[in-house]
């Protein structure tokens, strides 16, 4: 089982990325009763990583080498939709960034990201 797996994270390819849902449950809930920072900074990592693995493709890997996310809104319970795309793709080094939206597209955060690409 991945990690997101473990998340419960559904995973789709987009035109120009990857969108990524998460339900909300009680599970992923601070002390403060809004979803917990590190669920939703999993949840921008793996759509941009999404995004990152479809552009490259079998046979081609990345990392994550650093993540940067904002947190605009708090969020008690519901579907979030995060939305991963690439803003620019070099040999070594690719740069992403992800929306996280509630169901009335509401958003929640925004995160920026760059992979570092790995030989297999």
């Amino acid at each position: 089982m991945t990690f997101g797996d473990y998340l419960g994270l559904e995973t789709k390819r987009t035109d120009g990325g990857a969108e990524v849902q998460l339900e909300i449950t009680e599970r992923a809930l601070n002390s403060l009763g809004v979803a917990h920072g590190g669920v939703i900074c999993s949840l921008v990592d793996h759509a941009i990583g999404a995004a990152v693995a479809f552009a490259l493709g079998r046979g081609r890997r990345a990392v994550t080498a650093e993540l940067k996310v904002n947190f605009l809104a708090p969020i008690t319970a519901g579907t979030v939709i995060a939305r991963g795309r690439l803003l620019r793709e070099g040999r070594r080094l690719i740069v992403g960034e992800a929306e996280v939206v509630d169901q009335t597209g509401r958003m929640i955060a925004k995160g920026l990201g760059t992979w570092a690409v790995v030989e297999s």
